[in-house]
């Protein structure tokens, strides 16, 4: 099962808006994790150069192992190859680390190897100058290493986690949230809004009130898109998160034509308690991200597939024409024919919702993800 296949589930979705909101339950978005991906272990970690801290842990840990790993390898073999990925993304240890090498270290003999795991799979919610913060996932030895299908699973998920993660973090904590009437919200420089069941807004940060009036979005009730053709399915997308199902990503254009993505996802009910009790004039039940243009890399091949429901072959094809460098030139690259690739970039316009390959490659340059 790849990324593509794989349908995002909302109760997986929920459990890791509330865990990056309340840290005691980072169990349960683990476990959820853990069972998809075949995974027997699980750690929530926040690292830092001189020590770690857990924040949440599933399977059969126990306190003094935790205490050892903390105090003993808070740098270890699988911590390194973590140092320098963005957040949302998924770190394969095995393809940094191999068994055979790892097998030889004290890490493996006093932590891994007591608990028959050999082999792990990260994924980056966080970074900071002082830290990062990740989800860690490790598999029995009789088990194998993470494959491609079990990665694209952990990918899927990536955007929701690490935009989870940045908006609790800014939050930094309930009574900074009531003492600064959600002025939290407005150092989010993503255009965030937040919805009631009904689909209203609750709450819109100073982004979102700038597309507003740039007359992109409308937030009088509902919040809409004005571009026609895209309207229903942005309506859609606020509605079916508002019902508690995360949907997939919708692309729209603004007045000049320049490519928006909107991204939604339900909340969990510690994440709307504490919306709510922080002046929303309703019960909160999704957030809904409006991805502005801004110059940067264009998403990796496993995040287009979550993202836009692209195949593995179809992303290959998208991350290619967005290099900018022309059709046969990226169908060289490929060692596929022109036609080949011309019915893909259909599929893909189809997908994404774009009519041309200029604002194909505009659109894949201003996600936010690094390529």
């Amino acid at each position: 099962m790849t990324a593509a296949a794989h349908i995002v589930r909302p109760d997986v979705i929920e459990s890791i808006y509330e865990a990056a909101v309340d840290g005691g339950t980072w169990d349960i978005a683990l476990e959820r994790l853990m069972a998809l991906t075949g995974g027997v272990q699980g750690m929530a970690i926040w690292y830092e150069a001189q020590s770690h801290a857990v924040i949440g842990k599933s399977g059969t840990f126990d306190e003094a192992l935790v205490a050892t790993c903390m105090a003993e390898y808070h740098v270890n073999p699988w911590t390194e190859p973590m140092a320098d990925v963005a957040p949302g993304h998924v770190v394969v240890l095995d393809e940094h680390v191999p068994f055979e090498a790892l097998r030889k270290t004290g890490f493996y003999a006093d932590i891994l190897h007591p608990l028959d795991m050999a082999h792990g799979a990260a994924l980056v919610l966080a970074t900071e100058d002082d830290g990062r913060f990740s989800l860690g996932v490790g598999r029995h030895m009789r088990a194998g290493p993470f494959g491609p299908a079990q990665t694209d699973i952990m990918q899927a998920y990536g955007a929701h986690a690490a935009r989870a993660t940045a908006l609790a973090r800014r939050f930094d904590g309930l009574a900074q949230i009531r003492r600064a009437e959600l002025a939290a919200l407005d150092v989010i420089g993503t255009a965030t809004i937040i919805v009631d069941e009904e689909g209203s807004v609750l709450l819109a940060n100073r982004a979102a009130s700038a597309l507003e009036s740039q007359g992109i979005i409308g937030l009088a009730k509902v919040p809409e898109c004005t571009d026609r053709a895209a309207a229903t399915r942005f309506r859609t997308s606020v509605m079916v998160a508002a019902r508690g199902v995360a949907p997939p990503p919708v692309s729209f254009r603004d007045a000049m034509g320049m490519p928006l993505v909107l991204m939604a996802a339900p909340l969990g009910v510690t994440v709307a308690d504490r919306l709510s009790g922080a002046g929303a004039r309703g019960r909160a039940a999704a957030a809904l991200f409006v991805f502005t243009a801004a110059p940067g890399p264009g998403p990796s091949m496993p995040m287009l597939q979550a993202l836009f429901g692209l195949t593995p072959a179809e992303a290959r094809v998208a991350a290619e024409i967005a290099l900018g460098d022309g059709e046969r030139e990226a169908a060289r690259r490929l060692g596929i024919g022109l036609n080949s690739l011309k019915t893909h970039r259909q599929r893909i316009f189809l997908k994404i919702g774009v009519t041309r390959r200029s604002e194909l490659v505009r659109l894949l340059a201003r996600l936010p993800f690094d390529r």
